[in-house]
């Protein structure tokens, strides 16, 4: 017992005290040997892929990722003692106590930060060690998978009748992205003496309009609804009437957040300041411009950002 616990040992103990634990819980959770291995990145990648998108969802598996990555920051910086091997049993029992009194009745229990020896340092916000989780996760695996909104704006495309509109008029965003502003700016290419009148759909029904313009942008007046899939198409007229998209061409398609996901997405950020992490929450909500400009700031997630460009090949380009 005078000997340190060495890490296999760390391991053992707390994921057959965990998997005990998630054994009792009939719910779908991530199994105990699978949450210690996650944390110390030895679980398998196509287990590690399915982890993270379990991990983005369920708050207590996230909290448990959080406290096991706290108890093995605590134990490391303590090794040297010879108390290591009680401390590790005491915070395991902690941990075992909790959860059985306490585990499925409270969201997001914060088990070892009350229970195990204190750190040397804060332990992190919960919700940011939850999305640090996911983060470390889509480094390792070296992308972020696209989220259906974002697959759903961006079909594969077809070819309707007679060949592809070679006009050189056309619009430029927003075009199969999702966007959190309630009065997005449209904006489209034309020639020089074109006026433009823009359009904006729900399905078939007309939600906004603009006047005759010469201006290349357009941002509508009121609010359009949050939550919903838009159409948009502007009529030009020089000398002749263009539709752009052609009718032959992908329709322009984005979407507007939700007003849930709009106010999780502020109340995450809120919790998040590293840009890595920040750029991961933005992309798991589907804004690619605000993910592309993050991820950026890290300067540590190139694999990531060439990742969330790649989403929408066909629609807005996401610049560099």
């Amino acid at each position: 017992m005078d000997k340190d616990l060495n890490e296999r040992q760390l391991q053992d103990a707390v994921s057959r005290v965990w998997g005990e634990l998630h054994a009792l819980d009939e719910s779908d959770h991530l199994r105990g040997d699978e949450l210690v291995e996650y944390v110390d990145g030895s679980l398998a990648a196509s287990r590690r892929k399915m982890a993270q998108a379990h991990l983005a969802e369920c708050d207590i598996c996230a909290s448990d990722v959080a406290d096991l990555q706290q108890l093995r920051f605590t134990l490391k910086r303590r090794s040297a003692t010879r108390w290591v091997p009680y401390a590790v049993a005491a915070a395991v029992a902690a941990i075992a106590f909790s959860i059985f009194f306490f585990y499925r009745s409270q969201p997001a229990p914060a088990i070892v930060h009350h229970h195990a020896p204190a750190p040397v340092h804060a332990s992190e916000d919960p919700v940011a060690a939850k999305w640090r989780a996911v983060a470390d996760a889509a480094v390792q695996h070296g992308s972020l998978e696209k989220p259906a909104i974002i697959a759903s704006l961006n079909p594969a495309r077809e070819v309707l009748r007679g060949a592809e509109s070679k006009e050189q008029s056309s619009v430029v965003a927003p075009v199969g992205v999702v966007v959190d502003e309630t009065r997005p700016e449209f904006r489209w290419k034309a020639g020089d003496d074109a006026t433009a009148i823009v359009s904006v759909f729900v399905n078939a029904d007309l939600v906004a309009r603009s006047g005759q313009i010469r201006d290349r942008m357009w941002r509508p007046p009121d609010d359009l609804a949050r939550g919903a899939t838009y159409t948009w198409q502007v009529a030009l007229t020089d000398g002749k009437r263009t539709i752009v998209p052609a009718p032959v061409d992908p329709p322009a398609r984005f979407a507007i957040m939700s007003e849930a996901d709009h106010t999780e997405l502020q109340d995450t950020l809120q919790h998040v300041h590293d840009p890595l992490v920040r750029g991961v929450v933005c992309a798991h909500f589907g804004l690619q411009q605000c993910a592309v400009e993050e991820l950026e700031k890290s300067g540590k997630a190139t694999a990531l950002v060439e990742s969330v460009r790649s989403w929408n090949a066909r629609g807005t380009r996401i610049p560099s």
